[in-house]
């Protein structure tokens, strides 16, 4: 539309940070409530049961990963949608059992319950807008892990709340979730990068 880059500012959304304040329960006793191992490390995926979500790339990756990780590892997936067959069947195919959790659609206390007992959360879509979840996770405090490329990641990154896969193979998805499982992460630090997307602000850019 020949309009100067200079004229234009990019507002991103908003969350609210009320709904993802400190829990009153611990995530140990979040995890007790819905049945999940205490030492299991939870990689939480929120959204429709689409095949432009690409969950089947995870369960590959899990499928191939070293034992170690994958006999702690739990694939945590809330929602419902069209693919939901095809991936109950990748799982009975590849005895994933004990590796993936399916909530069905969440929401509200539910759903927030589920970012505050999960590790960590993993979104390897096709595409995406600005990804909501994206906010949401920095919100609960969880650090982030999605592809280099996927669209909006380059308006949120920041090192101290993401881990980028470079490529979409299953080697760099499964290395990458190993990764970001042996680091050191700020938790607290990723909340308070969060605040950065709240409402009050967002709403004061478009004043």
């Amino acid at each position: 539309f020949e309009i100067s880059p200079d004229r234009i500012k990019v507002i991103l959304n908003g969350v609210d940070h009320n709904k993802f304040r400190v829990s009153d329960k611990t995530k140990i006793e979040l995890r007790n409530r819905h049945s999940l191992s205490k030492e299991s490390i939870i990689f939480l995926q929120v959204g429709k049961l689409g095949r432009e979500k690409n969950h089947i790339s995870i369960l590959r990756s899990i499928k191939n990963m070293n034992e170690k990780m994958k006999k702690r590892l739990i694939y945590l997936i809330v929602g419902e949608g069209k693919e939901k067959k095809n991936i109950l069947k990748f799982i009975g195919d590849n005895n994933l059992q004990n590796q993936v959790v399916l909530t069905g659609f969440l929401f509200g206390d539910s759903l927030i319950d589920m970012y505050h007992l999960s590790d960590y959360f993993i979104l390897p879509s096709t595409s995406e807008g600005l990804p909501l979840v994206f906010l949401e996770a920095m919100a609960a405090g969880l650090p982030i892990i999605t592809f280099k490329d996927l669209e909006g990641v380059k308006d949120l990154y920041n090192s101290e709340t993401m881990v980028l896969i470079s490529k979409r193979e299953e080697e760099d998805i499964i290395n990458t979730m190993e990764q970001a499982n042996n680091r050191e992460w700020d938790y607290k630090k990723i909340k308070e990068i969060s605040k950065s997307y709240s409402w009050e602000k967002v709403c004061k850019e478009y004043n």
